[in-house]
C-alpha cells in the first residue's frame, strides 16, 4: 500500500532489525561444539546471561556446528516442559527462535515459531516440545554457529495442545531446558 502511494517502507525487516543488534558483539561466553550423534543437554536458567536483542532481552545459548560435516545434515530440538510452582505455571516451557550464523557471527537464517510436535509425559520422560530442522554447512561459507534464543513476541504468547486428558496450555518461559542432536546418517 506505501508503495502504491508513493511512499517507502522504511521500516526495517525482522532480520535486519536482528542482525543490526546480534550476534558478533555477544559476551565472550563458553562456545560448546555440537558432535553428531550425541545428545546435549543445555538448561537455560535465572542464572544465565541475558542480552539485548532488537525483539528484547533473552537468555541464550551459543553452540559451534560441527566441523567435519559438509552439506546439509539435520539437528532435533527438543524444549522439555515443566511445572513452575514459584511462578504459578503448571505447563511452562523455554520456546526457542533458532539462529544460524556464519563464521564472523553474523546471521545467516532465522527460524521463528519453528514448527514443534507435543510428546506427553511417560513414567521415564518429561513432556516436551520437538522439531527438526535442516543445517548448511560448507568449509568457508554456510552456518558455522547455531544461537538459540527467545523474543518478547514469543514469551506474550503460549501454546495450546490436546492430550487424552483434554486441553493444555503451555506458557512460554524465558526459562526451560534444551536437548539438541546432530542427527548422522546410518
Amino acid at each position: 500500500a506505501v508503495k502504491l502511494l508513493g511512499g517507502e517502507n522504511t521500516a526495517p525487516s525482522y532480520f535486519d532489525a536482528f542482525s543490526d543488534a546480534c550476534c558478533d558483539k555477544l559476551p565472550g561466553i563458553d562456545v560448546p561444539a555440537l558432535e553428531p550423534g550425541k545428545y546435549h543437554y543445555f538448561p537455560v536458567t535465572d542464572d544465565e546471561l541475558k542480552y539485548r536483542f532488537a525483539q528484547g532481552d533473552s537468555r541464550y545459548i551459543l553452540l559451534s556446528l560441527p566441523t567435519h560435516s559438509q552439506g546439509s545434515y539435520p539437528i532435533r530440538l527438543r524444549s522439555f516442559i515443566r511445572e513452575h510452582k514459584h511462578q504459578g505455571v503448571e505447563h511452562g516451557v523455554f520456546f526457542p527462535q533458532l539462529v544460524t550464523l556464519d563464521r564472523d557471527k553474523k546471521p545467516l537464517r532465522i527460524f521463528t515459531g519453528p514448527l514443534l510436535k507435543y510428546h506427553a509425559e511417560t513414567w521415564t520422560a518429561h513432556a516436551y516440545l520437538e522439531g527438526f530442522f535442516q543445517v548448511e554447512r560448507m568449509e568457508e561459507e554456510g552456518e558455522h554457529y547455531l544461537l538459540i534464543n527467545t523474543s518478547r513476541e514469543i514469551l506474550a504468547q503460549s501454546s495450546s495442545i490436546e492430550d487424552e486428558k483434554g486441553p493444555i496450555t503451555i506458557m512460554h518461559m524465558p526459562i526451560g531446558s534444551i536437548e539438541l542432536e546432530v542427527l548422522v546418517e546410518e
